[in-house]
């Protein structure tokens, strides 16, 4: 597969980013390094994955530019970012891994197995769950927004992975429902009334979400149910980084 690391700053300033010195989250110093290496360091050694983008200011990530990997200036929101490095890849009908720049708790190892894991499976756009058992039992006590689904108690990871020729289609729903997401009754008029009350119920079935999702998305999207912590652990607050820090300090 292809990758593509979503490290754009974004217009507006991160004061979460600020307060550790720091321009862009990204560039977070975590135990001596910046926050964006653990991820790039995972994913160039990995064997599964050929060419990178890292999609983020060029003055910042240039100096990781070699062969196979590319840096392409960050262009808007998180959608017009994952539609800038698609569209600077190889057009060679691999998938493409989509990755957050904020999750250094990823590994090679960890990384190959989730690749592994959606190779197998059939669909166009695969997203991850991770179950609130698998979260405390790997970090207790760890903060996590979580959702109800009828099979359990769930938060959604940082690695989609997809098929480039969805791309571009998807995009404009995708942007809505990303402008969205914090007003329910827009939401509702996106993913419809019942699914939401479903969720919110706690009695919406991961089958239900993939049809719905497929739906209203024209493609096939899969659940993946990943068994690692790391992928859905990104660091947006103190105690994340707190976690991150001792847990990179113990790896």
């Amino acid at each position: 597969m292809h990758a593509i690391i979503l490290a754009g700053g974004g217009a507006k300033v991160d004061a979460f980013a600020e307060q550790h010195g720091a321009i862009n989250k990204a560039l977070i110093n975590i135990n001596g390094k910046p926050m964006f290496e653990y991820v790039f360091d995972a994913i160039t050694a990995s064997s599964r994955i050929k060419d990178v983008v890292i999609v983020g200011p060029v003055e910042d990530f240039g100096k990781y530019v070699r062969p196979g990997v590319t840096v392409v200036p960050d262009s808007g929101d998180i959608t017009d970012n994952c539609l800038t490095g698609i569209r600077s890849l190889p057009k060679d009908g691999r998938r493409v891994v989509l990755l957050t720049s904020d999750i250094p708790l990823i590994t090679t190892e960890i990384l190959d197995r989730y690749i592994d894991q959606v190779a197998v499976m059939e669909g166009d756009l695969f997203y991850p769950l991770i179950s609130q058992q698998t979260n405390e039992a790997r970090f207790p006590g760890m903060k996590r927004t979580y959702a109800r689904l009828r099979e359990g108690v769930f938060t959604g990871g940082n690695i989609m992975v997809l098929d480039p020729v969805i791309a571009e289609p998807i995009a404009a729903v995708v942007k809505k429902l990303v402008e969205k997401r914090k007003n329910p009754l827009a939401m509702a008029s996106v993913a419809g009334p019942f699914t939401l009350l479903r969720l919110a119920a706690g009695t919406l079935s991961i089958a239900q979400a993939e049809r719905r999702v497929s739906q209203i998305l024209h493609c096939r999207a899969v659940v993946v149910l990943c068994g690692f912590a790391e992928i859905g652990t990104d660091v947006d607050k103190e105690s994340d980084l707190a976690l991150a820090e001792a847990a990179l300090m113990t790896s």
